[in-house]
């Protein structure tokens, strides 16, 4: 691949993930405006409401709330639970044709978004579907940019990681648009042009199967090489590099892992102070954290798996985290009808759970220096032996 492309990929890469990836998770700032066009707002006629000042986007209506965020939490549903399918597409049909599987889904939501209105708001829900579906498929389709860069790879992952919590920033840019003047479908409309130019990246500068690895390639080389033009004691070094390399990696990946478990525990803390302003906080801890979690993530499956199981590994884990977001509307509905609106009995429970996850890193540290040990002592007595 030639340079110039290979530094042109990551920027495109993040400019993706970027706008497609995480566009759902914007949805507050597009209710907004959903509430300003009326959307649902026939489900408030029969309701007290509760008017925060002349702002109608700001009155509160149960019912209106409640299909509201149902439809962020299907979506959300969605997004994580469909990447171990569009993974195991990726691993085995490649990049090109699941980039234009992508494309057509997103194509297809914003033309859905661009259709709806206040007499068809059933079509949120298609619509947002199809944002989750071609959008979070983005991540695993540009994470194998970092393969290019043998020595910065994670750092790659990484920072595409942080354009995924980042791109829940186009919905408020709709909003801002909004009040500036900008109708809901111009918007989308013009989604579904950058959309269009974005094909380019899929046509002229992805490959049309995987970008592999260095790691993948020498173990190519590995299985063709002939074992015979090798002394014993050189394929025992190799052996042990190869069984202690992970164990290695995932012993320096603890610190990552604390980290990562502490910026949690402070962004629930943080949640459960109901003060508006430090509320601000809650946001940049939610955006940093996910993106430590996400940076982690992308980073332990090359560790441990060849990097052509990529898309199915991070796909199964994301699938596994979507049955937990299943919980989020339920936990909605009892904070509005048990806890009468006031969610700090369930943001408590919430810590509790982020305090368990630090047995995480503690597990990782413990057995991977057992093991480390193990593998020493096995290394030892064969020197000893030979």
């Amino acid at each position: 691949m030639g340079t110039l492309k290979k530094y042109v990929l990551p920027g495109l890469g993040f400019c993706e993930i970027l706008f497609y990836s995480g566009i759902i998770y914007g949805w507050a700032a597009l209710v907004y405006v959903l509430k300003e066009e009326g959307f649902y707002s026939h489900l408030c006629q029969n309701q007290t409401m509760h008017p925060a000042d002349e702002d109608i986007a700001t009155i509160s209506c149960v019912k209106q709330d409640a299909i509201l965020n149902l439809i962020f939490t299907i979506s959300s549903f969605v997004l994580q639970g469909s990447l171990f399918l569009f993974g195991v597409l990726f691993d085995n049909l490649g990049t090109r044709f699941t980039r234009l599987l992508l494309h057509i889904l997103l194509v297809a939501g914003f033309v859905t978004m661009l259709l709806s209105s206040p007499s068809l708001p059933q079509l949120l829900f298609p619509g947002m579907i199809l944002l989750a579906l071609g959008g979070g498929q983005f991540i695993p389709a540009n994470f194998q940019i970092g393969n290019l860069f043998k020595n910065h790879h994670a750092t790659v992952r990484a920072t595409l990681s942080g354009a995924f919590d980042s791109s829940a920033a186009v919905f408020v840019l709709v909003k801002l648009g909004y009040d500036g003047g900008i109708s809901l479908q111009t918007s989308f409309a013009i989604m579904i042009g950058i959309t269009a130019l974005f094909l380019i990246n899929t046509f002229l500068l992805m490959p049309v199967d995987h970008i592999h690895s260095s790691k993948d390639d020498s173990n190519q080389d590995d299985e063709i090489n002939n074992p015979n033009d090798e002394t014993r004691s050189d394929n025992q070094e190799r052996v042990s590099h190869i069984v202690r390399g992970p164990y290695a990696d995932l012993e320096d990946s603890v610190t990552g892992f604390v980290v990562t478990t502490i910026l949690y525990i402070l962004f629930s803390i943080v949640n459960l102070i109901s003060i508006l302003e430090v509320q601000y906080l809650t946001f940049a801890l939610q955006v940093i954290t996910r993106t430590f979690f996400y940076a982690i993530a992308v980073a332990i499956i090359p560790i441990m798996f060849p990097s052509r199981y990529f898309g199915s590994l991070f796909g199964l884990l994301s699938t596994t985290g979507s049955v937990v977001l299943l919980l989020q509307f339920p936990l909605f509905l009892l904070t509005q009808h048990v806890f009468d609106d006031d969610p700090l009995v369930i943001n408590a429970i919430l810590l509790i759970a982020c305090l368990f996850t630090l047995t995480l890193p503690i597990y990782i540290f413990i057995s991977t220096k057992r093991k480390n040990k193990e593998i020493g002592s096995r290394r030892q007595n064969k020197v000893l032996i030979g």
